[in-house]
C-alpha cells in the first residue's frame, strides 16, 4: 500500500496535468511516461470475455481536465508516432484506483490508429473537473506491445486559455511578441524581443527573466517586459606609419546619432599628409554616427639629397643608394672605375675605401679618387729546355705596345708563338690587360719503317713515329681477319717491340699465319637423327657441306644456326660455326565418319596423333538417334587407338531414336461416388531413355468408342476422385508418355471405355456427400464435402485428435459453417480453419498430417485420408468487401484470386485465425506493418492473406524442364520451398499478377532481374498473363 501511494505521489509530480477554466482554446497535447515506478490499478475492460488477469496491476497516469464555460464533448487521442505501448484510455468524473469501475464515463482500447486508443465523451458539465487515465491495455504485453514506455495524448474540446501582456522598455527601444497568445490551459508560449534601430535588447523582466522567455504550464494571465538600451560606437584611430605621429577623436565612443572631431599630430622628421577611412582630406568631423568607425592619419617621412663627384672625371663614377635619403636613414655610396683605371679612396662626407652615410638628417657631398693602370706580360718557353722568350717594355702602360723575341737552344727548333701572339713574330698593341706569351720549340725526330709479312696477314704501327731525339717508341702488330700474329723481326725480335733512346731511323717487320675454324653440329631433338659437315675444321675463307640423317619415326625439317632451309653449305668460313638439324616427330591423321551422317558426330583427341602415341574417339548422337558401335580401326562401344604409327579410319554407327510408348493402359478401382480411381500403364522406350513427367487426362463420352470424348475439367493426375456419375456413361484414362532424353514425347494412349452402368449397382448414399454450400460472388470454387453426417462428425473428432497432437494441445472440433468451412478451436482463442475437399479410404499411412505439395494437406485417421486446404472463416464477408465489378475465385488448393479495378491479386489464407476486438463491428481488409494483408471479420476473427502461387503445378513442370529431379512444396505462408540442381531456396510470389512485358520473348518463363523470375500462366485470369517471383 505504501509503495503504491509513493508511486501516486511521483505520478502527481511528473505525469499529472491539471486543466482549469478560462477562455475557450485550441487542442492541447500532454506527454508522459509509464514505468516500473508508476502507480498501478486493476483496469476496467471494454471487451467482454477478456481474462481478468490481463487487466490487473497495470501502470497508469491520471490527468485532471477542467472544462470551460460550455462543457459538452471532450475527445482524447493517443498519438501513435510517439507512444511506445498498447494504450488504453478511461475517463472518470471522480477517480479512485481502488474502485476502477466506479464513476467511469467512457473507455477505449483501439479506437485510434491500431493499437492506440481514441476516447470521446459527450454531455460533460461546464466548469467541472474530470480525470483522464492513461494505461497499458494488458499485463501480458510482449516485445511488440511492451507494458511501459513514453506516450503522447491530444485533448480537444471546451478547454481554457490565458492572455499574455507584452511591453517594451523604453517603448522606442523595440518590440516584443508572444506565440501563442492567448495560451491554452497548461500550454506553453515563447516570447521574442526585437530591438529598433540604434538599440540593443538587454533582457526580459516580469513573468520571464534573462535573455530568453518561454512560459510553461500557463494557468493564468501573465505580463512580460523586454528591456532595451541605446547603442554606442567606438572610433578606431590609426597613425600610418605608427612612427609618423598620432590621432585622437572626441568624444570616443559616440552615442547613436552624435558627432565626433578627430585631430592628427606629426612626430619629428614626419609631415601630416591627410586623413583616410571614415574621413578624407586635411580635417575630420564624424557626423550622425550610427555604427563603429575607423579613421587613419597619414604621415610622410622627410628626405635629403647626396651630391657625388669622380676625380679625375675620366677615372670612373660614384653613386649612392638611396639618394635622396629619408630622415634618420642610411645611404651606401659605391665607386666604379672606368676601363684602365683603379679606384683609390673616398673624400668629403666619407673617407677611406668604403662609404656609408648613417642617420642622415641633412644634404651631403661625396668624392671618389681613381689612378691609371699598368699590365705585366708573362713569358714562357715550351718546353723549358727548348729555348727562351723576352718582351720590351714589360710591364706595359694601359693602351701602349710591347715586342716579344724567341731564342732556340741546341737540338731544338723554334716553331711559333701562342697565347697573346700567334705565328713566327709577336707585337702586343694597345695593351689593356695583363698578357701571356708562349714560344714553342720542337725536339728533332727520326722515322721508323714498318712491314707486314705476308702483306695480306695484317699491319704494324709504331708510336710515336717519327720518334723524338733520345725517346722511345712502341710497335704493335694487328692481324687481319683470318690471320694470327707470330713474331717481330728487324730492329725488334720476339712477340713485343719497344725501341729505346732512338737517335736514328729504324726498320721493323711483323710475321702472320692463316686461321682454321671448327663447326659444332647438333640434332634437335637428339632422338630425331644426326648431322655431319665436311671438311671440319675449315680453313679461313673456305667452304664446308653439312648433311642431316633422320631416325625412324622422324622427318628432317630444316637446318638452323649457321644454315637455314633444307640444305647446308657454309661458304667463306671466317669464324667457328654452329649448325642444328631440326627433326619433326611424325603425326598420322584419323579419318572419323558418322554413319549415317545425320545420326550424329564423332571426334578423336588428339587428331592427328604423334608417332607411337594414343587417341580416344567419342561418338555424339544427334536428336532422334542413339549411338550403336564403332567400326574400322576400332570396334565395339569404345574406341582408343594405341601406339599409332600409320593413318587410321574410324566409323561411328547411329540408330534412329523412337519416342517412348505407353501400353497396358487401364483403370483400377470401383466406379462409385467418393471412391478414388487410379490409372495404370506400362512405360517403355526402345533406347532405354528414363521416364520423365508423363501427363494424364480423365475423359468421358456417351459412346464406348470414345470418338467424341472430352476431358474432365481439372482431372490431370493419375488418380481421380469420383464425385458424381455424369450423363456421359463411359469413362477413359489417357496417358502421354514422356522420356527425359532422346525423343521425349510419345503418343497419347487411352484405356478402353469403363461403363458406369453395366454391373454397377446404384451407389449407396455417400458418407461424405458434396455439400450444396453457397459461394456468393465467386466465379469458380472447389466442391466442399458435407461433414454433417454421423460418419463425417466421427471422422472430424478423429481429425481433431490428430491435429491436437501435431499442431496445438487442446484443439477441438467446433463444427462446419454454412459455407462448408470447418473450424477447430484452440485454448489460446485461435481457430484452425480449413475446407474439406475429398476423402479416401484404406490409406495405409500412420495417423498424421501430410503435405501434398501444392498447398493441399491430407489428415490420415485410422485409414481415412481427408484432403483439406486453408480457407477464410467468413469468406462471404471478405468477398463482400470487394468493390462493384470485382470478381473472385478459389482454386482447389485454397488459393484465392480477385480481379479489382484492372489488378489481379492472388493470396493464400493462413490456417489460423486470431481473435481481435473489432470496435467497428464490420469486416475490414488492411495492409499491416508485417507487409501482409489482414482480413478481420465482423466477429473479430483476424486471418493473414499471404501472397500465393496461382499455378504451382506449372511452376514445377518448368523447374523439371531444367532438372528432372526438381521438387516443389507450398508452405503454410504461401511461399514455395524449391530444390533444384542440388540447391534449396524459397520462392516468394508477387501479390499482383501482370501482363507479359513487351521486351520479353514468349518463352514459358525468364529472369526478371537480380534473384527475380517471371512465369507465363496457362490460364488467363482477368487479362493477367504472368506472375513474378523473388528468390529468398
Amino acid at each position: 500500500m505504501t509503495s503504491n501511494l509513493l508511486k501516486k505521489a511521483l505520478a502527481a509530480l511528473f505525469g499529472l496535468l491539471v486543466l482549469t477554466a478560462g477562455a475557450h482554446a485550441a487542442n492541447i497535447t500532454v506527454s508522459g511516461n509509464l514505468n516500473a515506478g508508476s502507480p498501478t490499478f486493476n483496469r476496467p475492460t471494454d471487451r467482454a470475455g477478456f481474462p481478468d488477469s490481463a487487466n490487473n496491476a497495470l501502470p497508469y497516469n491520471a490527468i485532471e481536465i477542467k472544462t470551460g464555460s460550455l462543457g459538452g464533448t471532450i475527445t482524447a487521442t493517443i498519438n501513435g508516432g510517439s507512444t511506445e505501448f498498447d494504450s488504453f484510455l478511461a475517463l472518470y468524473s471522480s477517480f479512485s484506483e481502488g474502485s476502477p469501475g466506479a464513476n467511469l464515463l467512457a473507455a477505449d482500447d483501439d479506437g485510434g490508429a491500431y493499437p492506440h486508443a481514441l476516447l470521446t465523451a459527450n454531455g460533460l458539465a461546464a466548469n467541472t473537473s474530470y480525470w483522464l487515465v492513461v494505461t497499458s491495455y494488458s499485463g501480458t504485453a510482449n516485445a511488440v506491445f511492451p507494458l511501459y514506455g513514453n506516450y503522447s495524448v491530444t485533448i480537444s474540446g471546451d478547454l481554457p486559455s490565458y492572455a499574455i501582456t507584452a511591453t517594451a522598455n523604453p517603448p522606442a527601444g523595440g518590440t516584443v511578441s508572444c506565440t501563442p497568445n492567448p495560451v491554452p490551459q497548461g500550454g506553453a508560449s515563447t516570447c521574442a524581443a526585437s530591438a529598433n534601430l540604434g538599440y540593443s535588447f538587454t533582457g526580459f523582466s516580469g513573468a520571464c527573466t534573462g535573455a530568453t522567455c518561454v512560459l510553461s504550464n500557463v494557468t493564468s494571465d501573465a505580463s512580460v517586459t523586454a528591456n532595451f538600451a541605446i547603442n554606442t560606437y567606438a572610433i578606431t584611430t590609426t597613425a600610418s606609419p605608427l612612427a609618423g605621429g598620432s590621432v585622437s577623436c572626441t568624444p570616443n565612443p559616440v552615442s547613436y546619432g552624435s558627432n565626433s572631431t578627430c585631430t592628427a599630430t606629426a612626430n619629428l622628421g614626419y609631415t601630416f599628409t591627410g586623413f583616410s577611412g571614415a574621413c578624407t582630406g586635411a580635417t575630420c568631423v564624424l557626423s550622425n554616427v550610427t555604427s563603429a568607425q575607423s579613421v587613419t592619419a597619414n604621415f610622410t617621412l622627410n628626405t635629403y639629397a647626396i651630391t657625388t663627384m669622380a676625380s679625375p672625371l675620366a677615372g670612373g663614377s660614384v653613386s649612392c643608394t638611396p639618394n635622396p635619403v629619408t630622415y634618420g636613414s642610411n645611404s651606401t655610396c659605391t665607386a666604379t672605375a672606368n676601363a684602365g683605371y683603379t679606384f683609390s679612396a673616398f673624400s668629403g662626407a666619407c673617407t677611406g675605401v668604403t662609404c656609408v652615410l648613417s642617420n642622415v638628417t641633412s644634404a651631403q657631398s661625396v668624392t671618389a679618387t681613381f689612378t691609371l693602370n699598368t699590365y705585366a706580360i708573362t713569358t714562357t718557353a715550351s718546353p723549358l729546355a727548348g729555348g727562351s722568350v723576352s718582351c720590351t717594355p714589360n710591364p706595359v702602360p694601359h693602351g701602349s705596345s710591347s715586342t716579344c723575341t724567341a731564342t732556340a737552344n741546341p737540338n731544338y727548333t723554334f716553331t711559333a708563338f701562342s697565347g697573346a701572339c700567334t705565328g713566327a713574330s709577336c707585337v702586343l698593341s694597345n695593351v689593356t690587360s695583363v698578357q701571356s706569351v708562349t714560344a714553342t720549340f720542337t725536339l728533332n725526330a727520326y722515322a721508323i719503317t714498318t712491314t707486314a709479312s705476308p702483306l695480306a696477314g695484317g699491319s704494324v704501327s709504331c708510336t710515336p713515329n717519327p720518334v723524338p731525339h733520345g725517346s722511345n717508341s712502341t710497335c704493335t702488330a694487328t692481324a687481319n681477319a683470318g690471320y694470327t700474329f707470330s713474331a717481330f723481326s728487324g730492329a725488334c725480335t720476339g712477340a713485343t717491340c719497344v725501341l729505346s733512346n732512338v737517335t736514328s731511323v729504324q726498320s721493323v717487320t711483323a710475321t702472320f699465319t692463316l686461321n682454321t675454324y671448327a663447326i659444332t653440329t647438333m640434332a634437335s631433338p637428339l632422338a630425331g637423327g644426326s648431322v655431319s659437315c665436311t671438311p671440319n675444321p675449315v680453313p679461313h675463307g673456305s667452304n664446308s657441306t653439312c648433311t642431316a640423317t633422320a631416325n625412324a619415326g622422324y622427318t628432317f625439317s630444316a637446318f638452323s644456326g649457321a644454315c637455314t632451309g633444307a640444305t647446308c653449305v657454309l661458304s667463306n668460313v671466317t669464324s667457328v660455326q654452329s649448325v642444328t638439324a631440326i627433326f619433326t616427330l611424325n603425326t598420322y591423321a584419323i579419318t572419323a565418319t558418322a554413319s549415317p551422317v545425320a545420326g550424329g558426330s564423332v571426334s578423336c583427341t588428339p587428331n592427328p596423333v604423334q608417332h607411337g602415341s594414343s587417341s580416344t574417339c567419342t561418338a555424339t548422337a544427334n536428336v532422334g538417334y542413339n549411338f550403336s558401335s564403332f567400326s574400322g580401326d576400332c570396334t565395339g562401344a569404345t574406341c582408343v587407338l594405341n601406339n599409332v604409327t600409320t593413318v587410321k579410319a574410324v566409323t561411328a554407327t547411329f540408330l534412329v531414336n523412337t519416342p517412348p510408348v505407353a501400353s497396358n493402359v487401364g483403370i483400377n478401382g470401383s466406379l462409385q461416388i467418393s471412391r478414388i480411381l487410379t490409372g495404370r500403364y506400362t512405360y517403355s522406350d526402345a533406347q532405354n531413355d528414363p521416364q520423365g513427367i508423363s501427363t494424364f487426362r480423365w475423359m468421358r463420352d456417351s459412346q464406348s468408342s470414345g470418338a467424341t470424348k472430352v476431358a474432365v475439367p481439372g482431372a490431370t493426375s493419375i488418380s481421380y476422385a469420383v464425385v458424381s456419375i455424369a450423363q456421359s456413361r463411359y469413362l477413359f484414362f489417357c496417358v502421354t508418355p514422356v522420356a527425359t532424353s532422346g525423343v521425349t514425347t510419345g503418343v497419347e494412349v487411352c484405356s478402353s471405355a469403363v461403363d458406369t452402368e453395366l454391373g454397377n449397382p446404384p451407389p449407396p448414399p455417400p458418407v461424405f456427400p458434396p455439400g450444396p454450400f453457397p459461394w456468393a460472388g465467386m466465379v469458380t470454387a472447389p466442391t466442399v464435402l458435407d461433414l454433417h453426417t454421423e460418419k463425417g462428425t466421427a471422422t472430424m473428432v478423429g481429425v481433431a485428435s490428430v491435429l491436437e497432437r501435431v499442431l496445438s494441445p487442446g484443439l477441438r472440433f467446433v463444427g462446419q459453417s454454412s459455407l462448408g468451412i470447418v473450424v477447430m478451436a484452440a485454448p489460446n482463442g485461435q481457430n484452425y480453419v480449413f475446407a474439406p475437399l475429398a476423402v479416401q479410404f484404406n490409406d495405409p499411412r500412420a495417423d498424421g498430417l501430410y503435405p501434398v505439395g501444392n498447398g493441399q494437406y491430407q489428415v490420415v485417421v485410422s485409414g481415412t485420408a481427408l484432403l483439406i486446404v486453408p480457407a477464410v472463416q467468413n469468406l462471404d464477408e471478405l468477398v463482400g468487401l470487394l468493390p462493384a465489378g470485382a470478381t473472385a475465385r478459389m482454386e482447389n488448393n485454397g488459393v484465392l484470386s480477385a480481379a479489382v479495378d484492372g489488378q489481379t491479386y492472388v493470396v493464400q489464407p493462413s490456417f489460423w485465425s486470431k481473435p481481435q476486438f473489432n470496435l467497428s463491428a464490420g469486416a475490414t481488409l488492411t495492409m499491416e506493418l508485417d507487409g501482409y494483408l489482414h482480413f478481420t471479420d465482423s466477429k473479430g476473427n483476424n486471418q493473414i492473406l499471404y501472397p500465393a502461387i496461382l499455378e504451382p503445378d506449372l511452376l514445377l513442370r518448368n523447374l523439371q524442364s531444367i532438372d528432372s529431379s526438381a521438387t516443389l512444396g507450398i508452405q503454410s505462408d504461401g511461399t514455395a520451398s524449391i530444390r533444384i540442381q542440388g540447391q534449396t531456396g524459397v520462392w516468394v510470389a508477387d501479390l499482383v499478377l501482370s501482363d507479359v512485358p513487351v521486351a520479353k520473348n514468349p518463352g514459358p518463363w525468364w529472369s526478371d532481374g537480380l534473384q527475380r523470375y517471371r512465369m507465363r500462366l496457362q490460364s488467363i485470369w482477368a487479362g493477367a498473363l504472368t506472375q513474378g517471383f523473388t528468390v529468398r
